[in-house]
């Protein structure tokens, strides 16, 4: 009995392990319904051995005469769990063998996992633990399952996932027409090793029917939270149910639909219902979508929101983001990437905590296609009016916000025009007390990825104070206007072409090369060019409390690049020439305020005789620097002897220069120093 036998393998349907050794135990003469166990004492060792998908590195089988038997599987390897330790089976002697006894699950370090007692007749066999049971009715075929553990039973060990806790409800009909499978999971608890995955005292329940080769199912998820993958979807408010339909449609076709309800919380009725529709090739070798269709009845956006949106927008840089409305339509999707759209919003409100954007009273509605996909599915437009078979965008809105700047009512409607989306009338939205007006915008759509803009907009003239107040700039007066060339969408970047002017203090500045990465994103990046042409130096430096100072200002910034809106790279240039009309002086605040900023710069005269002069005439002023790896490299009009640079060039009696020693300057200490300037308060370099 113990001598050593040839490995062999038995090849068979996949069976579970454990019922493989009770099935071997009990099979030479000894089955149910045999009365009694024959005289027949034997074994059974087996090495690598296959059932089905099932493996077992070996297989030992002791019977003996009385009835008793005690059976192993060790390096027991399942579809799905993967490696699944040892299983073992014992029964306790008797006239009917293998009529009762244990059923144990181990680890690979030899520690008890899970444990069962079973007992079997000639019509069914059964399981049972302290609080659980499954049985098995052979004469019905009906399995059914009832608060059956699912920790120790289900997942293998080195598994992707890990089940902590859950129990199992459960009924299948073996040999019912047609076949029927209908359970429930409750307090379920898993996640997975990489932690992308997981879900805590979840309650799911559903069913399974398959009849004539169509498939029907549903589930319904009650309680519990889930994380999938970088969406978190919290406890639900009411029930989320899901109905779902497959059957064949032709050839290696399969057609799905799916029926999604979410009820609402605080009313009857449904808060979601939308309706999944989808063919697809060759589902059970490479599937392939040849076509597929979503049908939003009605969603409460607020309520969608939580359903794992909100921690998607959280993980796109957007978290506490909150919206509330409904939302309506159809999309059709076809494998050549046709797309058609119909879709309606209606009281729409936006909240940014942090004050990027918002909006309140936005209805809408989006037209892409001409509804023909529709029609060859056999959903046709009728009733539909002429607009909606057109390509278009209408949008209102009472009131928004945009990074905390007040935008008034305005409505718009875009329409195709030639494959272009093209404005239908001038739109102007008020803001603070001028507005944007947008006189034409063309979207060229020949390039999806990179849709060209063609816009003629302009900047009504607005309140500076107001404007750099709702911003949080330093205020300052004086009226901002200009005019917005064309714009474009280039690799998800927001570009500028040919460039931007402003009007302000008189003067004007022409902003190049404006490109903004991300901007409502994580971490947005704007790069841009600056020129200043003479600016009136007096309404600006009274804005920002400088110090008064008269003339004009020209200058650059040259190569700006923001990172999440602080510059982290420039080159500027700020010049006070002497070609100017205007007269040109500078208070004795000014001058104190530009020797501290440029680098502990002193001036060419003494204290006393400083202290005896209000205002000074000057020639030309001159500072520059230039940002990298967080210093300023600074510089001023020329060279003088001791190694400085001088910042400002007197002229007449008293003649007063500014000279500045410090060629490089920490940028947080200088940007410090800036606010303190221009905040009217004393500056200490060096601090």
């Amino acid at each position: 009995m113990n001598a050593r036998r040839p490995p062999y393998a038995v090849r068979s349907v996949p069976v579970s392990a454990a019922a493989l050794a009770l099935g071997i135990a009990a099979s030479p003469g000894v089955g149910p319904g045999s009365g009694a166990h024959a005289a027949l004492e034997w074994s059974l060792e087996a090495e690598r051995v296959q059932a089905g998908a099932a493996r077992f590195d070996s297989v030992r089988i002791d019977a003996a005469a009385d009835g008793a038997v005690e059976a192993q599987l060790d390096g027991v390897t399942l579809p799905g769990p993967g490696s699944f330790g040892t299983l073992s089976a014992r029964c306790g002697a008797g006239p009917v063998r293998c009529e009762r006894g244990t059923v144990e699950r181990a680890g690979d370090d030899g520690a008890t996992l899970a444990d069962a007692a079973f007992q079997r007749d000639a019509a069914a066999l059964m399981l049972s633990d302290e609080d659980g049971r499954v049985h098995w009715d052979v004469s019905a075929g009906e399995v059914r399952a009832e608060a059956w553990p699912l920790r120790g039973w289900l997942i293998g060990a080195g598994s992707a996932v890990s089940v902590q806790d859950g129990r199992l409800d459960a009924r299948v009909e073996l040999g019912a027409d047609p076949l029927r499978i209908e359970g429930a999971l409750r307090s379920l608890a898993f996640d997975t090793a990489d932690g992308r995955y997981a879900g805590a005292d979840l309650d799911l329940s559903g069913a399974v029917e398959l009849a004539e080769g169509r498939l029907n199912g549903r589930l319904a998820w009650t309680a519990g939270e889930a994380l999938l993958g970088p969406a978190y979807l919290p406890p639900p408010e009411g029930a989320v149910r899901v109905e779902g339909a497959l059957e064949p449609a032709g050839g290696d076709d399969f057609r799905l639909r799916l029926d999604v309800n979410v009820d609402a919380a605080d009313r009857e009725g449904d808060a979601i219902r939308a309706v999944l529709g989808a063919r697809v090739a060759s589902l059970f070798d490479e599937p392939a979508l040849r076509r597929a269709s979503l049908d939003l009845e009605t969603v409460d956006l607020d309520r969608a929101w939580t359903l794992g949106l909100e921690s998607l927008a959280a993980r796109a840089g957007w978290p506490g983001l909150r919206i509330a409305g409904r939302l309506s339509g159809r999309l059709d999707w076809h494998s050549d990437d046709a797309l058609e759209a119909r879709l309606e919003w209606r009281d729409v409100a936006i909240d940014d905590p942090a004050g990027r954007a918002g909006v309140e009273g936005l209805q809408g509605r989006v037209v892409l296609g001409d509804g023909s996909m529709r029609e060859e599915q056999g959903d046709g437009s009728e009733g539909v009016d002429a607009d909606a078979l057109q390509d278009r965008l209408d949008v209102r809105f009472d009131r928004a916000t945009l990074y905390r700047l007040p935008l008034g009512a305005a409505s718009w409607t875009l329409v195709e025009q030639g494959g272009s989306l093209e404005l239908v009338e001038p739109l102007r939205v008020p803001l603070l007390d001028g507005a944007v007006r947008i006189d034409r915008l063309v979207v060229d759509r020949s390039d999806p990825d990179s849709p060209a803009i063609d816009l003629d907009a302009a900047i009504e003239p607005l309140d500076l104070a107001a404007l750099t107040r709702n911003l949080g700039l330093p205020e300052f007066g004086g009226r901002l206007s200009g005019r917005i060339p064309g714009v474009r969408l280039d690799g998800g970047a927001l570009r500028v072409d040919g460039g931007l002017d402003l009007e302000l203090f008189s003067g004007r500045a022409r902003i190049r090369g404006l490109a903004i990465e991300r901007p409502f994103g994580t971490l947005p990046a704007l790069s841009a060019s600056v020129e200043f042409e003479r600016l009136d130096l007096a309404p600006l430096t009274s804005a920002f409390e400088f110090g008064a100072m008269q003339g004009e200002l020209e200058g650059h910034v040259r190569g700006l690049r923001l990172l999440d809106w602080q510059p982290v790279a420039f080159d500027a240039w700020f010049y006070a020439p002497a070609d100017t009309p205007l007269p040109r002086r500078i208070s004795q605040r000014a001058v104190d305020q530009i020797a501290s900023v440029g680098g502990g710069g002193s001036a060419a005269l003494s204290a006393p005789l400083l202290g005896l002069f209000d205002e000074f005439a000057y020639r030309e002023i001159g500072l520059g620097c230039r940002l990298a790896a967080n210093v300023c490299e600074m510089r001023g009009l020329d060279e003088v002897e001791g190694g400085g640079y001088r910042i400002v060039a007197g002229r007449g009696i008293p003649r007063l220069d500014v000279v500045g020693f410090r060629r490089q300057v920490d940028w947080p200490v200088l940007l410090r120093q800036l606010r303190a300037a221009t905040r009217g308060e004393g500056v200490k370099v060096g601090n």
